[in-house]
């Protein structure tokens, strides 16, 4: 607990119905270019704005996505984002359908 403050947060809330997800999907981008995505967009920086942050960011999603694949069995498809929209929304669309139809099937 001492390396995780915000599970003692949670642990107060006392949320016991939650339920695990039928899949997860992580979108995958080098920090360089989710920067230039967010400059192209305009407005103001968030704090983890800078080059190291989503680099940071980016590896701690990717550490909880395998941790929560083996140790939970939840499905996770790893989308890099360099693809195009079109061709990630239909790997995304197309892998939680087949998660959520394994899911019910269990």
């Amino acid at each position: 607990m001492a390396r995780f403050p915000g599970l003692r947060w949670l642990g107060r809330t006392r949320l016991t119905r939650l339920h695990l997800p039928d899949a997860l999907v992580l979108l995958d981008l080098p920090a360089g270019q989710a920067l230039e995505r967010i400059a192209a967009r305009g407005g103001d920086r968030q704090v983890h704005g800078t080059v190291e942050k989503p680099g940071r960011l980016g590896e701690a999603y990717r550490v909880v996505c395998g941790a929560t694949a083996e140790g939970l069995g939840v499905a996770v498809l790893r989308l890099e984002g360099a693809a195009g929209p079109e061709q990630g929304c239909s790997r995304a669309g197309a892998f939680v359908r087949d998660a959520r139809e394994a899911a019910g099937a269990r």
